[in-house]
């Protein structure tokens, strides 16, 4: 049964007559979440607290308490009294916070959120009203149409709330006056219209006396329209989350060691859909896809399947790498867009004004992301009135709506629909407090929305743009691999569970894998779309890799050997390749709190601790006599021996990890030569950082990256003119 909308003509005044049936009310299983909002004083509070008392839902003796605390306190009784708990709250006679109440009524369940009306409460409004699926906007018969009745229906509008019922209450004020409820319903239907909503009914109510709440008042008889409880009995739910959708976003991926435990369990709250053993799941942005092999339970057996609102966890029958962040869909429905510009309806609620040349951070999901707003119109929410922004730096104040265009640092994934709120709707934070919120309406390509009148991009601005997303994600790198350097000091010289199962001449230690989940995972999100390899993770078999135009190829801890021998020279290594040369590379060597940084259109730099940077120009040209070379601590290279007792040889230096070629790129040494075989992300990081340096001349042979066994047969870096070395190579 649907109550029709009612509009606002004779012989009802807004209202329509249900249909004959009308008296029985609807039994349904689903649970009913109606917001109840409007401007400050229009009687919210005691529209709930009548519909609570008069549906006999109110727990035995409350009603006895709040009249004994009226009587106490010399104050007429009031139903609002019922919700308003907070002291403040009864002391000033207004909703403060948004009060959750639940009740029973002809077999369904509801919940009712009584929302606060206060201009200055307009953030918990928006707390209340954001899980409804329905909404009573109140306003008051005497005073009509006020800032919030407007601002309140705008939001709703925005949270994609369709359900609406408007009841003009306090019809007592204005002597029952037909005239004046029809005066109320046309002022706010038009301003309804104009944002788009049709509300199922409007409804004369004198809440105080419970005229046309549950039962029909006698003042009232000129309405033949239905009561609040018979419009609340007969509305549809929005679809049940169940139906929808797979969406679960990924809040974290668990990783067990202990007693020979392998599973990585991917961890989250299940917004919308049911996923079930041997479903085939897409994580996006990323497009990654693969089989669930097994749900996880905590304290219980594992269930078959899983559905909307349950926390769950799930492994992988295939070895994928998920990032937090991420949302898992379920191949074949309906899928979200992969988003790094859209169009969005903006509400700002922070303290201070958006300016849009100010980055904040971005949530929706469970993905957090650098984010730029370009403002295109600014709306009074309560007036309606438009005024578009043309270009120049825009702000946003406080209760103010924008009609906007979001960048984002990387993808995310969007629903572009209000029945998948998790992925629809996000917030803005503004210096660790969320200061705004709002809608994706419209997803943009990474190319569109040029400014009218902006030129072309010259080569050299395009150039511009290249270094500038590499000096992003440079510092990106930067940032991570220090972070991973801490999570290895944490074990370094501590008990280790060592794994020597692969080969006794690479063994892992938790300290490895711990650095690589912490690297793989903020990498990710830094840019999902980029590919990652790492020594610890799972290695794309080469037919793949071969398409990689770029990747980012790591080393979570080099010099293992080293680590667990407690010797301080060990490094975290992250490249970035591109068309088979590192453009970015990162050697932190946590020991020494020393990093090592580079990138093409950057040079290279080595920084220890705070202090500054230092700029590494190591330029000097031809061979330096006699040499100073520097070798592998633990590797032994027969040949390498031969050769160097050819050379005019000063000094040869042990020393782990990467750290030996950041000695050359430094000019501390002038040769290091490995004639057997080296893995790619062994050298890559530090290669960038020695080619940087200004030494890029001295190089041996192309070392070309992203072959198909990511490894090099022969890598020598420095003194390029010793005729027994390149013998040797030859």
């Amino acid at each position: 049964m649907r109550i029709s909308t009612l509009k606002s003509s004779a012989p009802a005044a807004g209202a329509a007559p249900l249909p004959s049936e009308s008296s029985a009310l609807v039994t349904d299983d689903a649970v009913v979440s109606v917001v109840v909002t409007g401007h400050v004083d229009h009687g919210k509070s005691t529209v709930v607290g009548r519909l609570l008392a008069d549906t006999g839902a109110l727990p035995e003796g409350r009603l006895e308490q709040i009249r004994a605390f009226c009587e106490r306190h010399s104050r007429p009784f009031e139903h609002a009294y019922l919700l308003d708990a907070l002291k403040d709250e009864r002391a000033q006679g207004i909703t403060i916070d948004a009060a959750r109440v639940f009740f029973t009524a002809g077999g369904r369940r509801y919940v009712l959120i009584d929302a606060p009306g206060h201009v200055e409460f307009v953030k918990n409004m928006v707390t209340g009203a954001s899980r409804a699926d329905a909404a009573l906007i109140v306003i008051d018969g005497d005073e009509g149409v006020r800032e919030n009745s407007r601002r309140h229906g705008y939001l709703l509008g925005v949270l994609g709330i369709r359900e609406i019922i408007v009841l003009v209450n306090k019809m007592d004020l204005v002597q029952y006056s037909q005239a004046a409820f029809e005066n109320v319903v046309r002022e706010y239907a038009a301003f309804l219209n104009d944002v788009g909503l049709q509300p199922r009914a409007f409804i004369p109510v004198a809440a105080r006396h419970g005229d046309s709440i549950v039962t029909r008042g006698a003042q009232l008889d000129w309405y033949a329209g239905p009561t609040v409880l018979e419009c609340l009995a007969a509305l549809t739910p929005r679809r049940t989350a169940a139906d929808a959708p797979f969406r679960m976003p990924v809040q974290a991926v668990y990783k067990f060691t202990a007693k020979q435990d392998s599973r990585r369990i991917i961890a989250g709250t299940i917004e919308t859909g049911t996923l079930s053993v041997g479903d085939r799941v897409v994580f996006q942005p990323s497009g990654k896809e693969a089989t669930v092999k097994t749900l996880e339970a905590f304290n219980r057996e594992a269930p078959a399947s899983a559905s909307a609102g349950e926390a769950t966890g799930f492994t992988l029958a295939e070895p994928v790498y998920v990032a937090r962040g991420q949302v898992v869909t379920r191949a074949g429905e309906a899928q979200p867009l992969s988003a790094r510009r859209f169009k969005a309806n903006l509400f700002w609620l922070g303290r201070r004004p958006l300016v849009s040349t100010r980055d904040y951070t971005l949530k929706i999901g469970c993905a957090r992301v650098a984010a730029r707003v370009t403002i295109e119109h600014v709306l009074d929410a309560s007036s309606l009135q438009r005024v578009a922004v043309k270009g120049g730096p825009a702000t946003l104040e406080r209760l103010q709506v924008a009609e906007c265009v979001i960048d984002l640092a990387r993808h995310v994934a969007v629903d572009v629909e209000s029945d998948l709120e998790a992925m629809h709707r996000f917030v803005l934070v503004d210096d660790y407090e969320i200061a705004g919120g709002g809608i994706v309406r419209e997803v943009l390509a990474a190319q569109a929305g040029t400014r009218p009148g902006a030129r072309a991009r010259t080569p050299q601005a395009a150039r511009r743009t290249v270094d500038t997303g590499r000096t992003i994600a440079l510092m990106w790198a930067i940032e991570t691999a220090r972070r991973a350097g801490a999570v290895v000091m944490r074990h370094f010289r501590q008990p280790l569970v060592v794994d020597r199962t692969v080969s006794a001449m690479r063994p892992t230690t938790n300290a490895d894998l711990e650095a690589h989940d912490l690297i793989t995972a903020a990498l990710s999100n830094f840019d999902p779309r980029i590919p990652i390899v790492s020594e610890e993770g799972h290695i794309p078999d080469y037919a793949v890799r071969r398409r990689y135009e770029r990747f980012w190829l790591i080393d979570p801890l080099d010099g293992t050997k080293e680590f667990i021998a407690g010797i301080p020279e060990f490094t975290v290594n992250i490249a970035l390749i591109e068309r088979g040369e590192p453009v970015i590379g990162v050697v932190v060597s946590p020991a020494d709190d020393t990093t090592y940084f580079a990138a093409p259109h950057l040079g290279a730099w080595r920084q220890t601790g705070t202090a500054p940077a230092k700029r590494l120009r190591s330029a000097a040209a031809g061979v330096r006599t006699p040499l100073r070379v520097v070798e592998s601590r633990f590797h032994t290279d027969p040949r390498l021996d031969a050769v160097l007792t050819l050379a005019p040889v000063t000094s040869r230096t042990q020393l782990g990890s990467s750290l030996k070629i950041c000695r050359l790129a430094e000019g501390d040494a002038d040769l290091y030569a490995r004639l057997i075989p080296i893995m790619e992300w062994d050298v890559a990081a530090a290669d960038c950082v020695f080619r940087c340096s200004g030494r890029g001349h001295q190089r041996w042979s192309p070392f070309t990256y992203n072959g198909p066994e990511l490894r090099f047969d022969r890598f020598v870096l420095g003194a390029d003119e010793l005729p027994a070395l390149r013998e040797a190579m030859s």
